[in-house]
């Protein structure tokens, strides 16, 4: 008797302290965001790789957790502010492939293609991507323009500039 009560006072105390553990990540989170984001100048580096650290310590401690996905999002927008997009492609893969009800699992796979096609110069991968996309959610907000950004990308500069010149004279107002 006494062990099973020695074992539940160390049980609700382990508990508790994991629980305190992870609100206090939580809130170091939430604390240097604030901090990131009241930067006047912009995004501090120092300040956006502690953001990182804590995003990635928490995501790894606690995969199974509710905030994952978008604290992901968040990490991948960290690096590729940092010019690092294949740690952010990963991580929209990621996020993508494990996490198949998240309200913004569109969007993971439309800023794979993006990071593909703009950030890696891989513009035929990311056509690939896009396609899927177009595929996958063809009633999505963002599908007529991605069909859009697909025809842009199949063009030369020089086509491109012939295109824009043709828009810019039909919004011309005298």
């Amino acid at each position: 008797m006494k062990n099973i009560v020695f074992f539940s006072v160390l049980l609700i105390t382990f508990i508790g302290c994991k629980k305190n553990k992870h609100n206090e990540l939580i809130e170091k989170i939430e604390i240097t965001r604030t901090a990131m984001n009241s930067n006047v100048v912009g995004i501090n580096d120092s300040i956006a790789n502690i953001y990182l650290s804590y995003l990635l310590e928490f995501n790894n401690k606690y995969p199974k957790d509710s905030l994952v996905p978008n604290y992901w999002l968040e990490a991948a927008s960290i690096y590729r502010y940092m010019h690092q997009p294949l740690p952010a492609l990963e991580i929209y893969k990621k996020t993508y492939m494990e996490y198949p009800t998240y309200f913004r699992h569109a969007d993971c796979l439309f800023l794979q293609g993006m990071v593909l096609s703009n950030e890696l110069d891989q513009k035929e991968e990311g056509i690939k991507i896009y396609k899927e996309f177009i595929e996958k959610y063809p009633t999505h907000f963002l599908t007529p323009q991605i069909e859009q950004l697909i025809q842009q990308m199949n063009l030369t500069d020089e086509e491109l500039m012939k295109q824009f010149s043709k828009k810019n004279e039909g919004t011309i107002v005298n």
